[in-house]
């Protein structure tokens, strides 16, 4: 069969591009980490240091592939250092581990701008902000002209010449700019009125929607003649010009989410700079560095703050506060004061946008307007004080091309954006509902406890308010005269006294009634608390004001913390009780007391007994009876040497080994006793590993409070339930944080592996997964729905999109704009509250697939590109290369 032209010069191709036998083996260090093909490496590191190269059989790494029998092994330390790695990795359990090896990569790369690759991207970079920074340095040394004395209420752009004459333009010309937006909340994803200014020019933009009072449909959604033209005239989708420009503001990704020109498919080569993200990267303020500084201008003493002054007077430290000086919070009043001084800016007029309607614009237009210049002088300011710092800090051309980069983001979207946002409403609104049904219904039940008083033997309901108050009624009145008269005039007409007697009583009682009714009398406090006041407007029967965040719901459902029944503390938080503890039983005056009827603290009250009934717990006065049984069943349970020589460690240790007059040799001969007994029925190999541990258990002087076979945060010995220690949940701050809701989002992967568990039924297990369902859309569903999808017609489509097989006439498609902070934190990380912390899709979690809602439009496909663990492989290259001189 002959073989087309197309068909030769591919096989052609593909027979030149072999690679031989010797450029395919996988080249490994000393250390057995794999390291870049040789052709990749020979293009990347042109002039390197040469190495010693040793082939290698390949009897001590998996790989599936048959081909590759042996590797190429590059040397580079001498065999002192070699053993010193090998004897550090080993150390960490880190050596002889079976890695499979990844397949050569043989690929060409594009010939590099430089000699090497760090003056290659030096070069690219270069090439990149060359022309935005000529620009950037020209406004910074010129002077901006002055503000018109009056501003025009006119429809689009119109420019201000230095006689203050207003003149309309389509758009501003000027390759270089200052720029403001405003908005008024009420009319939502709108714009309202902008200005800005070149060195030549000052403009203003006005909506059509300000200069007349024109109705808009909401329904219709935005479009792109509702927004700002920066570069085409109006009604125009092509003509972008392909000369660099340049816009500056503060928070400037807010501003460029109304540019016209930014939803475009066609990519602008205008570019933003943010002032906040220059000021961040030059003096930002950390997260806990912001709630000091909040806190002293406020006098503030929240737990923070006084958990930071805690620490300081425990630790005995000096700290200064001179980093209040030359820093300051980002809006844009805080930092022109800081980097610019004078007097402060006036940010009243903005309350208007926030709470005012158009209407009131239009009555305030002249000071608005000013208001908004102020803003683009104020951030011009900002900008001429913080560019050469920021110049010298961050001298590297990459620093400017990537911050240049975050700021074009563009995420298109198609009609599936809407279908998502409205399914995800309506299953979130069914799924809480009947969370909602079963959390009452739960409520219900326990409230029913009270009648025969059961909830005292409840290891979780015995501690709520259980308090009934009585009907109240007022004092009883003496009857009035005419009342007295009328039944007098009754004993006379024959009145049997019975009758008589049966109105006197009821005369008596028709004042005692308070005029506001009492609520739900003869239910518990606790109950009343969930339950809604008859005159809201959004009343139900029954308690309605029960959800995940109450407090009482990890009660109702009964929930244990790895089987430990979870209890809720004043000071501390949510925690658990684990039982075993002798030292704080009752004792026989407090048994006596209660015997008498007199009351003792609520937290003395535990059903210690019940609940080790329900956690199969042996309940005894004796505690070496129960711990030897309970310990047993732990060890038994351990499957890793590791995890049982911890147990045996703190739970082995009799009071008398927890002293320092035991000898070392003692303390020693015990616990590998105790360990030979633990691993008797484990395998040999097990028990070998644990013969070659070098290092031999420490000793430790365990207190006689702490438990001696459960670890965790804690025990806090201020939490005095009888027969039980309390530890504080797993914070994800680390030890000593207060929990305040065992069922938010942080705690759904302990859900999801039993960690956390529901032990009062299949209605609560419900609760569970309805919870951790309704848990994503619960809190991001106002960002959410607050993305701006600005949509497109078909005439402002690109050909490329109208003529492809999958276009379909009159479908929607648009794109989102990310508000995105190229350098919105101390590291210079960029930072967007919803797209840049979006997760996977998870099938049990509604809305989470939000990611998946931006596809691309027809004709094109999305291109990705990801390096995981980015930071951990850098850290671990330069650890390496830093204890061995290799990587």
């Amino acid at each position: 069969m002959k073989m087309s032209w197309c068909k030769l010069n591919a096989l052609r191709k593909f027979s030149t591009a072999l690679p031989s036998k010797q450029q395919s083996l996988a080249r490994v260090n000393e250390i057995n980490i794999q390291l870049l093909p040789e052709t990749l490496h020979k293009q990347i590191f042109k002039e390197v240091g040469k190495v010693s190269e040793v082939k290698q059989d390949n009897t001590t790494w998996s790989n599936s592939s048959p081909l590759e029998q042996e590797v190429k092994v590059i040397r580079s330390l001498d065999s002192d250092r070699l053993k010193l790695v090998q004897s550090h990795l080993k150390k960490h359990n880190l050596w002889d581990k079976n890695v499979p090896l990844k397949p050569n990569i043989e690929l060409q790369l594009p010939e590099f701008e430089g000699d090497d690759i760090g003056k290659h991207f030096r070069s690219i970079a270069s090439q990149q902000v060359n022309s935005y920074k000529a620009l950037a340095q020209r406004l910074c040394g010129c002077e901006i002209p002055k503000k018109p004395a009056e501003w025009a209420l006119m429809s689009g752009w119109v420019r201000y010449g230095a006689d203050g004459i207003p003149e309309p333009v389509e758009y501003p010309p000027d390759d270089v700019l200052v720029f403001d937006v405003e908005v008024v909340v009420e009319e939502g994803n709108y714009p309202t009125m902008a200005t800005a200014v070149s060195d030549k020019y000052w403009y203003s933009w006005c909506s059509d929607y300000l200069v007349a009072d024109k109705f808009r449909w909401a329904s219709k959604g935005i479009e792109l003649d509702d927004l700002i033209p920066l570069e085409t005239r109006l009604e125009s989708t092509s003509g972008i010009s392909s000369t660099p420009r340049l816009v500056m503001g503060h928070n400037v990704a807010f501003d460029r989410s109304f540019v016209r020109e930014q939803y475009l498919l066609k990519k602008s080569r205008m570019r933003f700079l943010d002032t906040m993200s220059l000021h961040i990267a030059i003096c930002g303020l950390t997260n806990f560095q912001r709630v000091l500084y909040k806190a002293a201008k406020t006098d503030s003493l929240t737990k923070p703050i006084l958990d930071y002054k805690l620490k300081q007077k425990q630790w005995g430290s000096l700290t200064s506060d001179d980093w209040k000086m030359i820093s300051s919070m980002n809006n844009l009043s805080d930092v022109h004061q800081l980097h610019v001084g004078g007097e402060r800016l006036d940010k009243d007029p903005r309350n208007i946008f926030f709470e005012g309607t158009m209407q009131d614009v239009r009555h305030n237009f002249q000071n608005l307007m000013l208001y908004c210049a102020n803003d683009v002088v104020a951030t011009y300011e900002v900008f001429k004080a913080l560019w050469p710092e920021f110049c010298e800090r961050f001298p590297h051309p990459v620093s400017l091309a990537g911050m240049f980069e975050m700021s074009t983001g563009y995420l298109p979207v198609n009609q599936n954006w809407q279908r998502y946002v409205n399914q995800s409403n309506t299953v979130y609104e069914d799924m809480q509902n009947q969370l909602k049904q079963l959390l009452m219904r739960l409520a219900n039940d326990a409230c029913k406890l009270l009648a025969t008083e059961q909830y005292k033997a409840d290891p979780w309901l015995w501690d709520l308010d259980w308090t009934v108050k009585p009907f109240r009624l007022k004092k009883q009145k003496p009857l009035t005269k005419k009342q007295q008269a009328a039944l007098e005039q009754k004993q006379q007409t024959g009145s049997n006294e019975e009758e008589v007697s049966c109105i006197v009583e009821v005369l008596a009682q028709q004042d005692r009634h308070s005029k506001v009714g009492n609520r739900y009398v003869g239910y518990p406090e606790w109950f009343k608390e969930l339950c809604a006041n008859p005159a809201d407007a959004d009343w139900r029967p029954g308690p309605s004001g029960v959800s995940p965040q109450t407090r009482v719901t990890p009660k109702l459902l009964q929930l244990t913390w790895d089987g430990y029944l979870l209890h809720f503390d004043d000071n501390h938080g949510w925690g658990y009780l684990v039982p075993g503890r002798h030292d704080n039983l009752l004792t026989s005056e407090e048994l006596e007391m209660m015997a008498e009827g007199k009351e003792l603290p609520i937290e003395r009250l535990f059903p210690y007994q019940q609940m080790c009934e329900l956690m199969n717990f042996t309940f005894t006065e004796n505690p070496g009876e129960e711990l030897s049984e309970n310990k047993t069943d732990k060890i038994e349970q351990k499957t890793d040497v590791d995890e049982i020589e911890s147990d045996v460690e703190t739970q082995d240790l009799d009071p008398v080994w927890a002293y320092d007059d035991v000898s070392d040799s003692q303390i020693e001969e015990h616990l590998m006793g105790a360990m030979k007994r633990a691993l008797d029925t484990k395998p040999r190999d097990k028990y070998q590993k644990l013969q070659d541990l070098k290092e031999p258990p420490k000793k430790r002087r365990v207190p006689k409070t702490d438990c001696p076979y459960h670890t965790g945060d804690g025990p806090y010995d201020s939490v005095n339930i009888p027969g039980c220690w309390f530890f504080k949940i797993p914070h994800k701050d680390g030890k000593g944080k207060r929990v305040g809701n065992p069922l938010a989002k942080d705690y759904l992967n302990y859900l999801e592996d039993k960690t956390l568990s529901a032990q009062s039924g299949h209605g609560a297990d419900t609760v569970l997964k309805l919870a951790k369902a309704c848990s994503y859309w619960k809190n991001n569903q106002k960002r959410i729905e607050g993305q701006m999808a600005v949509w497109l017609k078909d005439k402002e489509l690109p050909l490329e999109i109208r003529r492809s097989d999958k276009y379909i006439e009159g479908s929607d498609l648009g794109a989102i704009i990310p508000r995105i902070i190229p350098a919105g934190t101390i590291t210079r990380r960029g930072v967007e509250p919803t797209w840049m912390t979006a997760s996977n899709a998870y099938t049990d979690r509604i809305g989470s697939e939000l990611k998946a809602m931006v596809q691309s439009p027809p004709g094109y496909c999305f291109v990705g590109a990801d390096v995981d663990s980015q930071e951990l492989w850098i850290g671990a290259v330069l650890g390496d290369a830093h204890f061995a001189k290799t990587h």
